[in-house]
């Protein structure tokens, strides 16, 4: 499918559900973040790879500072890095100081950027992509309080405001890379996600061993993706994105890994 026709059939698709967001999370207590990140990871069996800090010194990822924000965003989350020598050095994370069930789901977002940036192994194009796909598969075994429904239409309003600004507006070349990166990043992670979810348990397996074979330095994210065979410009990116919505409204609460 062109490019441009699969970007506005999304939006059409996009204009006629309701993306409102309803959050309504019970605050957490600040260990609830790490308790739980691990928790997910050691169910699906990824092990985090250590990080350089300031400091030159090899670091577990989860000693990285955690940084509370009083940003009104409450998916608001950022890690602190410089590239220097060849090779990214991490200074910390920064999350909102109001801790919910959504927290960990950010802290594990910018943790799988710590791991893949920690090999200096990305397409800037897919920036976001295995981020974006990891906190899905949080939010996903981690439902309380409807997250994964939350998390879901959070990421299609993003979708949507980029598209909208990508059709409608004059950008300069490196906007223009900004926010193609940002609706190619949403829709590859929609794609393997879908996968993942109708996919045989040897397919989960599979699409899991390559994560962390992302996080080991073996392979990039581009050849993931070739591996994985996640192609965005089909005439199946909407049958993939409805059926994440159908089952982000059809999931009940309380499902636990």
């Amino acid at each position: 499918m062109e490019k441009n026709q699969l970007f506005s059939n999304i939006i059409e698709y996009l204009n006629n559900i309701n993306l409102d967001i309803d959050i309504k999370f019970k605050s957490k207590k600040e260990n609830y973040i790490k308790n739980m990140t691990n928790k997910f990871l050691n169910n699906l069996g990824i092990k985090l790879n250590y990080i350089m800090n300031d400091y030159d010194k090899k670091i577990d990822p989860y000693n990285l500072p955690i940084i509370y924000s009083t940003s009104d965003n409450l998916f608001y989350g950022k890690f602190n890095a410089i590239f220097q020598n060849n090779r990214y050095i991490f200074k910390s994370i920064e999350l909102n100081n109001v801790i919910t069930n959504m927290t960990p789901a950010i802290y594990i977002h910018e943790l799988t950027h710590t791991q893949v940036l920690n090999h200096n192994k990305l397409s800037d194009i897919h920036y976001e992509f295995l981020s974006v796909f990891v906190d899905r598969l949080y939010s996903y075994y981690f439902n309380e309080e409807n997250l994964f429904l939350v998390n879901q239409l959070y990421r299609l309003d993003i979708l949507k405001r980029a598209l909208n600004i990508y059709q409608n507006y004059d950008l300069t070349h490196e906007q223009i890379l900004n926010i193609k990166m940002i609706i190619i990043s949403l829709l590859e992670a929609e794609h393997l996600f879908y996968n993942y979810i109708v996919g045989y348990q040897s397919d989960k397996i599979r699409i899991i061993e390559q994560v962390q074979c992302i996080f080991d330095g073996n392979i990039s994210v581009d050849e993931a993706l070739d591996i994985l065979n996640i192609e965005i410009y089909n005439s199946n990116e909407l049958t993939y994105m409805r059926s994440n919505v159908k089952l982000a409204n059809e999931i009940s609460h309380n499902f636990f890994i």
